[in-house]
């Protein structure tokens, strides 16, 4: 996991550096905020991971084909972190 958390300030940094160049609703930063998304998802921080896949699904469906692995990894992720957070609340109930 260390490897993972470490990369997570990089791929800050350069999605700062991408938004600025290309727009923060692009698909050069909905790609660097979905290894944002991913990086957070592999460290377990799903709540982060959670909102950063919120602002990459309407990009990636907005401008990748159907049938994209891209898109169909990340609506993947989606569904996997509404599960997590559901379970999350509803252990935080009980």
């Amino acid at each position: 996991m260390g490897k993972f958390v470490d990369a997570i300030p990089h791929v800050l940094h350069s999605l700062k550096v991408v938004s600025m160049k290309y727009g923060p609703r692009s698909m050069e930063a909905a790609r660097e905020t979905h290894k944002l998304a991913t990086l957070y998802f592999k460290t377990s921080q799903f709540d982060l991971a959670g909102k950063h896949i919120f602002k990459v699904l309407p990009v990636f469906r907005a401008l990748l084909p159907e049938k994209s692995v891209e898109l169909a990894e990340a609506e993947e992720m989606n569904r996997t972190l509404e599960i997590l957070l559901r379970a999350k609340c509803v252990s935080h109930k009980s």
